[in-house]
């Protein structure tokens, strides 16, 4: 440590300079004992020295400690401790925003979609309450034949019919998005559920001209609800009897595989692409941009995804131009 000690009489007049490692002339020393004055000890910042003052005999023995090494030390951690700190504040502000995001994207998703589901809810009441409203304007004409008046009331009646449904379906989705009910509450034969729904979409499909084959193996049992699992294969099959073309198949199958119970549905003729896939669950999305639809709402398939989910139950989506789409749900086996 570079430091020397300098030794004066009672009027600070240099007597002897002892100098270790630290270069200082006798006209800088009588400086510095000149500019300290009744302090026993202190620094000199501007000459980067701390100091020390004891009486000795007549006069008075100075110690003088060179401390540019420190300051300068000093000033660097300083610096660094302020930039780090500084980092440390950017840092935790772009972790808090970014969290921030992360815990509001749910909800900025909920919210959109709930706008989405208004519109679109809103979208489909207005169109047969719009013809109902028609109809009943038509019925209420004095000057009208009963067959025009009949066909009138037959039209408000499917339409009071499919508005029904739909207020039905919406009463379901919210009850399940509000409150998740335990149905695994017995066990089904998935087996009998799946041969019954079958059978009752087997006049449908051949009045459309579609062949409908089944192999169903029997006596497959699973944990659930058995009126959500007839609801459920039966959405299935609506949607593979209305997009099937004249002409074309649907294979139904139901096998175990491991600790799984598989149902496959596989519609020839229809194409699904991979963009309209990732969006076929969610409400009211229709593939058909003209939102002719053969009728429906875009709800059935988000109830089955309801019900899917209910139940445990996942579902893969797999669609190829020319072999059509195929539905697989794979159902935990008692």
């Amino acid at each position: 440590m570079n430091s020397f000690t300098i030794i004066t009489d009672d009027s600070n007049a240099i007597l002897e300079l002892y100098s270790r490692n630290y270069q200082i002339s006798d006209e800088t020393s009588q400086n510095l004992v000149n500019s300290i004055q009744d302090k026993s000890q202190g620094i000199l910042f501007e000459q980067n020295l701390a100091y020390k003052k004891d009486v000795k005999d007549n006069g008075y023995i100075y110690a003088f400690v060179d401390i540019s090494i420190a300051k300068s030390n000093f000033i660097s951690m300083l610096v660094t401790a302020i930039l780090v700190a500084i980092l440390s504040i950017l840092a935790f502000l772009i972790l808090t925003i970014l969290l921030a995001n992360w815990a509001l994207r749910p909800v900025a998703q909920s919210w959109q979609q709930q706008k989405r589901f208004l519109a679109d809810a809103s979208h489909e009441l207005k169109t047969p309450l719009t013809v109902i409203l028609a109809n009943t304007d038509l019925a209420l004409i004095k000057k009208q034949d009963e067959s025009k008046l009949k066909q009138s009331l037959q039209s408000i009646q499917s339409e009071a019919l499919r508005m029904k449904k739909l207020v039905e379906d919406l009463l379901f989705l919210a009850k399940n998005d509000t409150q998740k009910e335990n149905v695994l509450n017995s066990i089904c034969n998935i087996s009998d559920i799946a041969l019954s729904c079958v059978l009752s979409f087997e006049t449908i499909a051949f009045e459309k001209g579609i062949i409908l084959e089944s192999d169903i193996q029997e006596n497959q049992l699973a944990l659930g609800n058995e009126n959500q699992f007839k609801q459920l294969i039966s959405i299935f099959l609506d949607k593979a009897t209305k997009y099937t073309p004249t002409g074309k198949k649907i294979h139904f199958t139901l096998k175990k595989k491991d600790n799984q119970i598989l149902i496959i549905i596989h519609n020839e003729g229809s194409y699904i692409d991979k963009e309209n896939i990732k969006h076929i669950f969610d409400r009211f999305y229709r593939c058909d941009p003209a939102r002719k639809y053969q009728g429906g709402y875009g709800l059935g398939l988000s109830i089955a995804n309801q019900i899917a989910s209910n139940l445990k139950i996942k579902i893969d989506v797999s669609s190829e131009q020319k072999k059509g789409t195929t539905f697989t749900l794979w159902i935990p086996a008692k």
